[in-house]
């Protein structure tokens, strides 16, 4: 009984890792995640493993992997690695770099490779970032549709579609408006309209309300401050002219779930002005708005302050943008980030320096010792957070090393509008995943031709059996195909046979588990050695 207990403490076995394809066509910007690497063993570990210090347990499993979950609590508690105190989220290398290296040493004496859980990397990654179209769905280009369609509004009473084919636009498909009067923009116009709302009805709505799936501080939105930053342009002549500086040019409107008001900003012409002088540039900071009208929302959880859940449709969050109508203005996206990307993405005062402490200065002194870095379960719009973390790892250790991720699709889905393809609202706790709207080519785009990611771990454990404590029935059944025994197969859900499983023909098992993602990937399960 005490092996049976200490073996669930470890907490679910770690099945493997999946391999992306090794070529893409459709890489963006040429750059190829795939590089020379150490060579791996197969990997057979639990998660969590690190609890056990002493190796004890990894010892009688023969286990070569050493995993141990860091993070950060909503109450401010942080912790690293077990055993250094001062291995935290903001804590300053020169208080930790020494105690995680000699345990990556003490690991790969023990036999173990580490899959390395960082409290930095796992912070960082969860940055969000959302860019909420503005062009109707119909007007995207198909591929960019069929991938983003969900990123547009339901409603544009004003405006018309645009492919902006100026020197400021390049091509870029958007919203413009033009005054019913006259046109502001030296004659170009070809459609001439009432001041209005040039979006409203935000389709996908639901991606900072969440404040139930907690298990890390920097998932929960309401732990953030949030920022709203439109991707606008006006005519420079218009706003060059001194007599136009205090005209409004647009309206931001940010409402919370309940359909609130809870931020109004007026946005003017004097705010596209920078050193007395505006070149007609698309921008998504503007100047000079009073501390009262700043596109940010300090506190997160007003957005959801009744803590709703994440796969609740009846969400009427809302970034809507209504237009003056007194001068021309194009409208490319809503882009909506949390404090942690806005941090992230900036040209310099952002996460660099932690990037390199853990890799350079960390994982590049042990080669061969290190699986990967590695992160949790994520939603849709950390993604991009994803992408630069992955890419910085890989350029930081000279390929050797790239991150790792848990794919649940649930929670990779849920910010989808209810009849996104599905019909459905999407609540990882109860993802089916034959009922997925992402197709495996859109995966393969989304993880590896946009976020460059190498490996990822399927959300699936073959030995977790959750009993729902007042009906005592499976709230959440796992898995094993009977041909895994020569003779006759034991009892379903042993405890005393250490059977935590469904026992089922190998057909049925293939309906529960993950759909495999047949094109580029090969699925490579290990279980653990008993």
């Amino acid at each position: 009984m005490k092996f049976f207990i200490i073996f669930t403490m470890l907490l679910l076995c770690f099945i493997g890792v999946s391999s992306f394809k090794e070529q893409s066509p459709v890489f963006k910007a040429g750059y190829s995640p795939v590089s020379q690497q150490v060579e791996k063993p197969f990997l057979v570990g639990a998660m969590f493993n690190g609890r056990d210090v002493n190796y004890t347990y990894s010892d009688f499993f023969k286990f070569n992997t050493w995993h141990y979950y860091t993070g950060m609590t909503s109450s401010g508690f942080q912790f690293g690695w077990p055993g250094i105190p001062s291995d935290t989220v903001l804590a300053h290398i020169d208080h930790y770099g020494t105690q995680v290296r000699n345990r990556i040493d003490a690991n790969y004496n023990a036999g173990m490779l580490t899959l390395s859980d960082r409290p930095k990397i796992q912070y960082i990654a969860f940055g969000q970032r959302s860019d909420y179209q503005c062009e109707s769905e119909n007007f995207m280009e198909q591929e960019v549709r069929e991938r983003y369609g969900f990123y547009t509004y339901n409603y544009s009473d004003v405006g018309a579609n645009y492919i902006d084919s100026s020197q400021h636009g390049s091509g870029a498909r958007v919203r413009y408006c033009s005054p019913n009067n006259h046109s502001t923009d030296g004659g170009q116009t070809f459609m001439q309209m009432e001041p209005g709302y040039v979006v409203r009805g935000l389709k996908t709505n639901r991606e900072q309300i969440n404040r139930s799936w907690d298990w890390h501080y920097s998932i929960d939105d309401g732990n953030h401050a949030w920022y709203v930053k439109p991707r606008i342009r006006v005519d420079s002549a218009y706003a060059n002219n001194p007599a136009n500086l205090n005209k409004e040019v647009c309206r931001i409107e940010v409402l919370n779930f309940d359909g609130d008001t809870i931020k109004t900003t007026n946005i003017r012409v004097a705010n596209f002005i920078e050193n007395n002088e505006y070149s007609g540039e698309y921008i998504e900071y503007f100047f000079d708005l009073h501390q009262d009208s700043l596109l940010e929302i300090s506190d997160g959880k007003s957005f959801n302050p009744d803590e709703k859940p994440l796969w609740d449709t009846r969400c009427q969050v809302d970034f809507r943008v209504w237009w003056y109508g007194q001068c021309d203005m194009w409208i490319d996206y809503v882009r909506v980030e949390n404090e942690i990307a806005e941090q992230l993405f900036r040209s310099n005062d952002n996460f660099d320096p932690w990037l390199s402490w853990e890799v350079e200065e960390i994982a590049n002194n042990h080669p061969g010792k290190l699986i990967d870095f590695y992160i949790e379960e994520y939603e849709f719009n950390m993604l991009p957070a994803i992408k630069y973390v992955n890419e910085k790892i890989i350029s930081l250790s000279n390929g050797q090393l790239s991150l790792m991720t848990n794919l649940n699709r649930g929670l990779l889905e849920v910010h989808l509008p209810s009849g996104w393809k599905t019909g459905e609202s999407r609540n990882p706790y109860e993802f089916d995943v034959s009922d997925a709207a992402f197709t495996d080519d859109l995966l393969i785009y989304y993880l590896y031709d946009y976020a460059g990611l190498r490996n990822y771990v399927p959300n699936f454990y073959p030995f977790e059996y959750i009993i729902n404590q007042n009906t005592s029935e499976p709230w959440q059944r796992q898995y094993l195909p009977n041909t895994l025994w020569s003779g006759t197969p034991p009892s379903s859900f042993d405890t005393v046979a250490g059977i935590l499983a469904d026992i089922t023909l190998p057909k049925i098992m293939k309906k529960s588990s993950m759909t495999n993602l047949t094109t580029g990937l090969r699925m490579r399960w290990s279980l653990p050695a008993i």
